[in-house]
């Protein structure tokens, strides 16, 4: 990880200006399948000692509920300044309407809400979905009240 890492802020150091900069890595199951758990999570310190250094944003991606990567997945969630999960709404996947949601179940520094938001992605961005609106729409469609 540490040749990775002199690369990547030597990479750094030639695009980044004033400190405005984006790193994003999808995904770290690769790097943890490739690699002995302690030299990911090495890996990750050193990013983020890279990332401060530069004042840098990263956008890091992990695929979750994959057997053997619990602890590793509880580890990045201890080391990290945030987390965002997204996943599928299953009370609407259950009716066949796949409702995208997510959940900032941590964010340093800030506050947040860690309640579900649901949204749907169109060709004007991010859309925030009225999910009352949409139960509406369903019971409408099945004939179904209350």
């Amino acid at each position: 990880p540490t040749v990775f890492l002199d690369r990547l802020e030597n990479t750094v150091k030639s695009f980044i200006k004033d400190g405005r900069g984006v790193i994003v890595i999808d995904s770290l199951n690769q790097l943890f399948i490739s690699l002995d758990p302690s030299m990911g999570l090495s890996f990750i310190k050193g990013l983020k000692r890279l990332c401060r250094k530069y004042s840098l944003t990263t956008v890091v991606t992990m695929h979750t509920n994959i057997p053997g990567f619990e602890q590793i997945e509880s580890l990045i969630n201890y080391m990290v300044d945030g987390v965002v999960v997204f996943d599928y709404d299953p009370a609407f996947e259950q009716v066949g309407l796949p409702l995208r949601r997510l959940r900032i179940l941590k964010m340093r520094n800030t506050g947040h809400s860690i309640s579900w938001v649901p949204y749907r992605i169109t060709a004007k961005g991010l859309e925030l979905v009225d999910t009352k609106a949409l139960l509406d729409v369903v019971r409408k469609m099945t004939g179904k009240t209350g």
